[in-house]
């Protein structure tokens, strides 16, 4: 039997930054527009949860095959470039747009 993910999500924290706090959601529309007609990604949105997966392990594994770049701006925009460096071979790059999450609790606690 196979699940359907309607929607994925994806937290980034820290542990020595509480303040650090990066989310990544997207649907079938959204994921349709940005991942597969933007950058030709030729994965469905189902498989999508498990490519993630596997990019970030890649990167933890072979760092230097895979690299994870955090771009972040101040306006609380990110994005996370997922580089596949193989040899002799034109870099593959794969762009995952995430938001900071600005948490009223947190900010109550430091202003």
């Amino acid at each position: 039997m196979q699940h359907l993910c309607y929607v994925l999500q994806v937290e980034l924290t820290s542990e020595s930054d509480l303040f650090f706090h990066y989310t990544h959601t997207t649907g079938p529309a959204a994921f349709r527009q940005l991942m597969q007609e933007a950058q030709k990604l030729m994965v469905d949105f189902n498989d999508y949860p498990s490519v993630f997966l596997r990019m970030l392990n890649s990167c933890i594994q072979a760092p230097q095959n895979h690299i994870a770049v955090l771009l972040m701006e101040h306006s609380g925009l990110a994005r996370m470039d997922f580089i596949q460096v193989a040899l002799n071979a034109q870099p593959n790059a794969l762009c995952v747009v995430i938001n900071a999450v600005k948490s009223r609790s947190m900010t109550q606690i430091c202003c």
